[in-house]
């Protein structure tokens, strides 16, 4: 399956507001934790799959034009590191839904 499709998909739910209503239900959501399901609608799910695609950040082109050069181990290393910078950019976008 491929991404194009499960955003698809996750837009089609999220933007169904019985569907919504339903999966925090079952999660047992209170009234003031849905500001943070809030922070999952198509518009911003859109966002963070921008923000864990971009490639204009400098130390992910270094990290990247490294890894033909390291070894195996070494490459999953890269890999790792190149996941959490991309993850310590979402920190800005959640913190806006405290």
């Amino acid at each position: 399956m491929n991404s194009d499709n499960i955003m698809s998909k996750i837009n089609d739910i999220l933007s169904d507001p019985k569907a919504k209503e339903s999966i925090q239900e079952m999660m047992g959501v209170s009234k003031s934790q849905k500001n943070t399901i809030d922070a999952f609608s198509p518009e911003n799910i859109q966002r963070i799959s921008q923000l864990m695609t971009d490639n204009s950040d400098p130390k992910i082109n270094l990290l990247y034009a490294l890894k033909p050069y390291m070894s195996a181990t070494r490459e999953r290393q890269i890999d790792n590191a190149i996941k959490m910078l991309r993850m310590t950019k979402l920190t800005g976008f959640f913190k806006d839904y405290n």
